[in-house]
């Protein structure tokens, strides 16, 4: 892996670990599931703001290793993509 997939890799790891996984509570509650997707809205802006330009092609190589199989990874990777391509940065 080359370092910007690294740096990416560790840091969509990082921040999937401060956000807990969506369980039968969390998806049973309509308040609690808009604060996790808050929560993961933020998450997104902020790794796409840390990844710049080069975030979106290094997210899709990403999704494509063993960090995309994680449910969370790949959720934050999706939206994180999804921030690049609304605000290209």
């Amino acid at each position: 892996m080359d370092e910007p997939m690294v740096r990416a890799g560790e840091l969509v790891t990082r921040v999937t670990a401060l956000i807990p996984l969506p369980n039968e509570s969390l998806t049973g509650d309509d308040t609690a599931w808009a604060a996790f997707e808050a929560l993961l809205a933020e998450a997104a802006t902020l790794l796409a703001g840390a990844l710049g330009h080069d975030g979106r092609s290094v997210l899709s190589a990403l999704a494509t290793t063993p960090l995309g199989a994680n449910p969370l990874c790949a959720l934050l990777m999706e939206q994180t993509l999804g921030e690049l391509t609304a605000d290209p940065r």
